[in-house]
């Protein structure tokens, strides 16, 4: 199904109800890592392989999951998008990308409990496994996101009432 969203001839960044409805059903029954929890003894090689794909295969999925979150988002399904927007997060917990998307579907839920939450989950993320804070992007985001109804999503699509735009 991912190599059939990948081979139909579309921007990314405009996810067709096909692809979407392909995408969703592809990343559904993702519920583990590859091979998760199996192991051999005594072999590195296989230790190592498994690795590999158990990363390949989370790149895979974290861009099959990004897309219907915008999708979802762009067509008013904002409860809808939550569920991929968290596996999204999840699969890349330090991702802001993942969580600027989380914090404006959330906002547009009504649950701005929920967007401070996932804020401040991801700066607590970023300061201990990176010493780093947010960066400037995320932090006006929130911001903007705490003050109003809505903001612009990255591709210039916006999401639900209001007009807050972070610049």
């Amino acid at each position: 199904m991912l190599a059939d969203v990948q081979a139909h001839r579309h921007p990314l960044s405009r996810t067709c109800d096909g692809c979407l409805a392909a995408l969703v059903e592809a990343t559904d029954p993702y519920g583990a890592d590859f091979l998760d929890g199996f192991t051999l003894r005594d072999t590195a090689d296989f230790d190592a392989w498994q690795t590999y794909q158990t990363e390949r295969l989370r790149l895979v999925l974290t861009g099959a999951l990004e897309r219907p979150a915008w999708g979802l988002a762009e067509r008013g399904m904002y409860a809808a998008a939550i569920g991929p927007a968290r596996r999204w997060s999840w699969l890349e917990p330090g991702s802001e990308a993942a969580c600027r998307c989380l914090m404006q579907l959330y906002v547009a839920v009504d649950d701005r409990a929920a967007a401070a939450h996932q804020y401040r989950a991801c700066a607590q993320i970023l300061a201990e496994g990176l010493g780093v804070g947010p960066d400037a992007e995320t932090t006006a985001l929130y911001e903007a996101l705490m003050r109003s109804k809505a903001a612009e999503q990255p591709g210039g699509h916006t999401l639900p009432t209001g007009a807050a735009r972070v610049e």
